[in-house]
């Protein structure tokens, strides 16, 4: 019986992880990587740098498997890779155990259970959860952590062995494949050749090591050549065209932000001891180790079953047990050292801690295991209480993570994102030309129009990427109608200093006349010097000469979230405001096209902010704050119109859709808000 159980109890972890995980799965897109690697997985594309053709390729055959919705089938193969992390973890602790005890059938179905509990609480932990409901790299590289510590500890049991040569190639191998994951495990290197030195430090005199280790990375490495075909297919998602030896370089090099592998660790970016130190430890408290009304000291549970687990190994194998100790250490330094936190930055780096997390789960299962062991010790009822109140504590602990974390991520109602890429692909005309700047307004369209064919007509074109030599190119071939600048730019990322003011007259015929409702016949069009020191950025240039070759054929559009001060600046003149996007007009004496505003606003989906249980992240609160200021300019132009019942359906709508007190909007929004509460009553 207790055989079968044991047997048994990997493939309940495994089923139960993949259950929370599916269950609370984003049904579609949210932001960040998320919308970039579905969008690159569905076309079988090229991401930003780094990337992952890893996951990619993964996805790509995830999505031709599952018959569903390509974004929600690509979350769920993410919380598979969760679920898989979590079992992996598990067989990895119970493989370490059995060259101790040949005989695990000893564990009896408390014991088991006790493990499958302890499965729920590390799956429950912020951090995995989150990256097990969204398709983007982070979650693979936790399962390849898993793996290169299994294979490394494979290498342990038989480092003295002629053999040993073939785990070090498997262990480089996935080293260097994990570099086609995201490169996050690079962080647990140090800790390995430590950890090898430790166990055989006459490996560094073996020639056949040195050989097999080379082997190994170099084939791993070799997965990145794949970018050369991938891109050469000319997907419609291919940042970076790297479809020769040097842009494959650039890209793999990371040319784009700094160069160098953005190995920029000397320079620190925020004070090491007072700051970054500390935001890892917040991070990982965040996972296992915290305090708060609900969890009274249950919080602390997971962090004191894993330093019993440390204290367990190393009663085990002495050896063994102090270098896996070191070894976790050096590789929660190296991931303080390596991802150089800027103080308040943005975005929380919890993602690339990862490794270091998925490492004390492990010892979190053998602590659970040493506790069963030292109840082995006590007989009769105090065994039958001890036990008992054990299971008690590891259950509370289950529900303290499940009622901590589950608000944040249970988002299998979340669209937020997913809609508001539609309402902005809703807000251009047929043909349009759509410029982003951004992450999160470029890649949430993308996918919306290669993932579900909705607006292919439009044609988006980042600001950003418009400094790049090949992007321009790139845009003319997937769009045969794009407006040819017919030059090609200077060097990524040039400025133009000492810039010269450029003209051009650009002619209206009577179509385009009617069309934009304006007399003028001639737009005089000028680029004058709109940056720092008097220069100018390729992407100016660049959209100049769009601008100026498009001569009104087709709409040219803004999305107004996330556009520069200084294009603002310059394009002022010719913007007209129509809610979500500024469109491109040859005269805007009429500074908001109220019109187009109302009818957007009718169209407009805000499904989500209104619901309680849908979690609001930064970006949605961003994003949902912006609609606050779409909804009081027609309110306004409303009560200035004396159409008072007009002014009240958009404010109720408004105060439906976007509750206040869950969007929390800033004192002056919120000011006029309840000033337009206050007139609207009185009448």
């Amino acid at each position: 019986m207790n055989e079968k159980f044991t047997n048994f109890t990997p493939y309940i972890i495994l089923i139960l992880g993949v259950s929370i995980y599916w269950l609370t799965a984003f049904p579609t897109i949210t932001w960040w990587e998320s919308s970039e690697y579905s969008a690159a997985a569905v076309c079988l594309g090229i991401t930003g740098a780094p990337g992952s053709i890893i996951l990619t390729a993964l996805g790509w055959l995830a999505v031709k498997i599952i018959p569903l919705n390509p974004a929600l089938d690509l979350n769920l193969f993410a919380g598979l890779i969760g679920a898989l992390t979590v079992y992996a973890s598990f067989l990895l602790w119970r493989e370490i155990q059995r060259w101790h005890n040949d005989n695990l059938y000893d564990l009896g179905p408390i014991e088991n259970c006790a493990l499958i509990i302890t499965s729920l609480i590390i799956m429950c932990s912020s951090s995995l959860w989150e990256y097990s409901t969204i398709f983007a790299p982070y979650i693979l590289t936790a399962l390849f952590t898993v793996l290169i510590l299994w294979v490394l500890l494979k290498w342990w049991t038989a480092a003295d062995s002629e053999i040993s040569w073939k785990y070090i190639f498997a262990i480089t191998l996935l080293l260097g494949v994990d570099f086609s994951v995201h490169r996050t495990n690079a962080v647990l290197i140090p800790g390995i050749i430590v950890l090898m030195l430790v166990r055989n430090y006459k490996l560094i005199k073996s020639l056949k090591t040195y050989l097999a280790a080379f082997l190994g990375v170099m084939l791993g490495l070799s997965a990145q050549l794949l970018y050369i075909p991938m891109s050469l297919r000319d997907p419609m998602m291919n940042l970076g065209e790297t479809n020769d030896i040097q842009r494959w370089w650039d890209f793999i090099s990371l040319i784009q932000y700094g160069g160098g592998f953005l190995l920029d660790i000397i320079a620190r970016k925020a004070p090491f001891w007072s700051y970054q130190v500390p935001y890892y430890f917040k991070i990982f408290g965040g996972q296992f180790c915290f305090l708060d009304k609900s969890s009274i000291v249950l919080g602390f549970v997971p962090a004191i079953l894993g330093i019993l687990g440390i204290a367990y190994l190393i009663t085990l194998n002495k050896k063994l047990g102090w270098t896996l100790l070191i070894f976790f250490v050096l590789t929660v330094a190296v991931s303080i050292i390596n991802f150089n936190v800027p103080e308040n930055y943005f975005r929380t780096i919890d993602r690339h801690y990862l490794p270091t997390f998925v490492i004390f789960a492990v010892f979190i299962f053998a602590g659970v295991c040493f506790l069963f062991e030292l109840l082995k010790k006590i007989n009769g009822k105090t065994k039958v209480v001890t036990t008992s109140i054990l299971i008690l504590v590891l259950v509370f602990t289950f529900l303290v993570q499940l009622n901590r974390n589950l608000p944040s991520r249970n988002n299998s109602n979340n669209r937020i994102a997913y809609n508001h890429a539609r309402n902005i692909l809703e807000s251009v005309d047929r043909g349009g030309i759509l410029f982003s700047n951004g992450d999160n307004n470029l890649f949430p369209e993308l996918y919306v129009q290669i993932g579900e064919g909705f607006r292919s007509d439009i044609t988006g074109c980042n600001l950003s990427l418009l400094n790049l030599d090949w992007y321009l190119k790139q845009q003319e071939r997937h769009d045969k109608n794009f407006p040819s600048v017919g030059k090609k730019l200077e060097t990524c990322n040039a400025f133009r200093p000492k810039w010269k003011i450029a003209n051009c007259e650009i002619p209206l015929d009577s179509s385009v006349q009617r069309e934009y409702h304006t007399s003028t016949r001639l737009v005089n069009f000028s680029l004058p010097a709109i940056r720092n020191d008097s220069s100018v950025w390729p992407q100016d240039i660049a959209l100049f000469d769009i601008i100026r070759a498009n001569r009104w054929r087709r709409p040219i559009y803004f999305i107004k979230l996330g556009l520069d001060a200084e294009l603002n600046e310059w394009l002022r003149t010719y913007l007209v405001d129509e809610g979500l996007v500024f469109k491109l007009v040859p005269d805007s004496s009429t500074k908001t096209n109220i019109e187009a505003v109302e009818d957007h606003i009718r169209k407009y989906n805000l499904e989500g902010y209104d619901n309680n249980s849908v979690h609001l992240e930064d970006a949605s609160l961003d994003i949902g704050n912006f609609y606050y200021g779409i909804f009081l300019d027609l309110i306004n132009d409303k009560l200035r119109k004396h159409e008072i019942n007009n002014a009240k359906k958009y404010y109720n709508e408004m105060i439906d859709k976007l509750p206040v007190e869950r969007l929390r909007p800033d004192k002056e929004v919120l000011k006029e808000i309840n000033e337009i509460k206050v007139q609207l009553c009185s009448h």
